[in-house]
């Protein structure tokens, strides 16, 4: 039997398991909807089909047997995230057939010495640098994925290697911790904000919060290196090919008309996202519009857009994204809050232990609520009042939330690791080691969040 088979048979054993047990709180069409859910992981996991074909599946089962409408199963392809993918997909693809990209990659090669060290450290670098600049994660990896994995190539390193792989998630890590440190580098921060009571709000400055933010930022930083290094690194015996290289570093010559272009273009549509809070235009509407003066000056061809972006992964993104509201239309996203909820209650004696809670309530949270605004939302809602009663700071329950709710254990799970996993083809990295990192890194994250605790209430934040 082979491995796919066995994958088939037991996502849907185990879907059909689900619907037949008598789960308190869930009637007969949410357990459908749960075992529906199961039985697509499954087969995610086990690849039996096409990821965007499963996802696709998993909307029209949800449509026929537990009736939820369509425009709420594909309500992702008319929200603005889908149409930043697109659009930043395309910017991507522009920038790559135009050699903007390799020119940007040979750019970083001579910034930093010739090293997996330094170019890991260089990828962090960049993330760190743009993090407070764009709001918006995916669309920073929908343009450092593809300036990583021309590195990781001009470097000599096969697809999917161990160097291939570290430098992935040095890019995927360098955009994810710097977005707890500045209000701005996330849309998830001014969620924050606005969920957080009047007082609270008032008081959380960026620099405030940046000061806050920091212990935590620089444990993750520092750890999250060093264990790329120890875990990726090719070794002392292997080194890149110097003589290809040196040749890459000598390429670029002068700027073609296409590059100039393309460069025009990115670089106004990241002062526009950048300082969105000053004119309001919606950076999907900015990418938009960027996407169509890229096409309407050559920057990308009418044959490129229809050959060259891979069409499979959006219909799997904008299918995975609607899961958030086919999962609420159900009730399946407020019946695991409730299920977590004696959990976090156990808890409640120890300020430690209640943070060390919440971060693994959240973990279990997002493996079922998909989006993760979504999960904010749903866990602030009982979790500003309960910190409060507890006496400690919301500000910090609330940060353990953010700083817990970016795993990538399935490509469904992280809209950032998603787009910077197809940005780069697929290529840079295996989903079983990005998920074996993932809880590396969650770790890493639960460490510097209970480490920094002293400096917080050093500073008068850990209690109110």
């Amino acid at each position: 039997m082979s491995k796919r088979l066995i994958f088939a048979l037991t996502g849907t054993v185990l879907g059909v398991l689900i619907l037949l047990l008598p789960l308190r709180g869930l009637d007969a069409v949410s357990r459908a909807g749960l075992g529906i859910l199961a039985w697509a992981i499954v087969w995610w996991v086990g690849r039996v089909l096409p990821d965007y074909v499963t996802a696709l599946l998993m909307c029209v089962l949800y449509m026929l047997i537990c009736s939820v409408p369509i425009e709420t199963v594909f309500s992702a392809f008319s929200q603005s995230t889908f149409w930043l993918l697109l659009s930043s997909f395309a910017l991507s693809l522009g920038l790559s057939r135009c050699g903007l990209m390799d020119r940007m990659a040979v750019y970083i090669l001579r910034l930093f010495p010739n090293s997996f060290a330094w170019q890991a450290l260089g990828l962090l670098t960049a993330g760190a640098v743009i993090g407070p600049f764009i709001p918006n994660l995916s669309a920073k990896a929908a343009i450092l994925a593809p300036v990583a994995q021309s590195i990781s190539g001009t470097m000599g390193n096969k697809d999917r290697s161990k160097a291939s792989s570290g430098l992935y998630l040095a890019m995927l890590t360098g955009i994810r911790s710097p977005a707890p440190l500045f209000i701005s580098a996330s849309v998830l921060g001014y969620a924050l904000v606005g969920l957080y009571p009047d007082e609270i709000s008032r008081e959380f400055t960026m620099l405030r919060w940046f000061e806050c933010a920091l212990p935590w930022f620089l444990v993750v930083s520092v750890l999250d290196y060093i264990l790329i290094l120890r875990l990726y690194s090719p070794g002392k015996g292997t080194r890149p090919d110097s003589e290809k290289v040196r040749g890459a570093i000598s390429m670029p010559g002068k700027m073609s008309p296409r590059e100039k272009t393309m460069l025009v273009i990115v670089a106004a549509t990241m002062l526009l996202w950048a300082t969105e809070n000053l004119h309001g235009i919606p950076a999907a509407a900015v990418s938009i519009a960027s996407m169509c003066a890229a096409m309407a000056t050559g920057g990308i061809s009418q044959e490129e857009f229809k050959t060259g972006m891979n069409w499979g992964p959006l219909l799997f993104v904008g299918a995975a994204t609607g899961l958030a509201s086919a999962l609420s239309y159900l009730g399946l996203d407020e019946w695991i809050i409730g299920v977590c909820r004696p959990v976090l209650d156990a808890a409640a004696s120890s300020p430690v232990l209640f943070l060390v809670s919440v971060f693994g309530v959240v973990i279990l949270v997002r493996f079922v609520v998909a989006s993760e605004v979504a999960a904010v939302n749903l866990i602030m809602v009982f979790l500003v009042p309960m910190s409060a009663e507890l006496g400690i700071d919301p500000w910090v329950a609330g940060f353990a939330v953010y700083t817990a709710v970016c795993p990538w254990f399935f490509l469904y799970q992280n809209p950032v690791h998603m787009t910077a996993y197809y940005a780069s083809g697929g290529n840079m990295i295996k989903q079983s080691t990005a998920a074996g990192y993932c809880a590396v890194y969650l770790a890493i994250s639960l460490l510097a969040l209970v480490l920094s605790m002293a400096f917080r209430n050093w500073i008068g934040v850990l209690y109110i």
